[in-house]
């Protein structure tokens, strides 16, 4: 696993500076709890209970990003933003 930092060209309204590290795995996009509107604690015991790999970096939990879009459709917005960001990431580096 991976950890980058960035921010978004054109981040939604409800980016947070901390919500600018994202962990890559393979093809797996790892971010933050607080960028799916999760506290640490809720994405842990949530995230273990359904089985998914979560891990701890910096104070912050990392989960799935695909995990966190079935958890919070309505955050898509963010998702997307994110998600584009962190593939040119993931190229650049």
């Amino acid at each position: 696993m991976k950890f980058y930092q960035f921010t978004p060209d054109n981040p939604p309204k409800k980016w947070k500076k901390k919500m600018g590290v994202i962990a890559w795995d393979g093809e797996d996009l790892y971010i933050p709890a607080c960028n799916a509107g999760m506290s640490n604690n809720y994405a842990f015991i949530c995230g273990s209970t359904d089985g998914e790999k979560v891990v701890a970096y910096k104070k912050s939990v990392f989960i799935r990003e695909t995990w966190a879009r079935k958890e919070k459709p309505g955050w898509s917005e963010v998702f997307d933003a994110i998600h584009k960001q962190a593939l040119k990431v993931k190229e650049i580096n």
